[in-house]
């Protein structure tokens, strides 16, 4: 995954550095690029994550705490939306 979607640099000297996408570009990619596998892969591998560091004392969250899926954008993204629309019509 990290070559396919550019998650790291190269360096000068032909070795590579990690480097993470941040939030807004990970929300496109998991919306508009990450394949259903892919997102099944990584549910998968996040819940073995979280029941690994339950089993060693790590506090991590119940799914209760994590937010609910939407189908509804936010009034401020239609907002943004139909600008970038309008723009493109005109």
């Amino acid at each position: 995954m990290a070559t396919e979607y550019g998650f790291f640099e190269r360096t000068e000297f032909g070795g590579i550095n990690p480097a993470p996408p941040n939030q807004s570009r990970l929300w496109e990619l998991w919306h508009n690029s990450f394949p259903n596998a892919t997102k099944g892969y990584c549910h998968s591998v996040a819940e073995k994550l979280v029941e690994l560091a339950r089993d060693n004392g790590i506090p991590a969250p119940d799914a209760v705490f994590q937010p609910d899926q939407t189908d509804t954008i936010s009034e401020r993204s239609e907002v943004r939306i139909i600008a970038e629309k309008t723009e493109e019509v005109w």
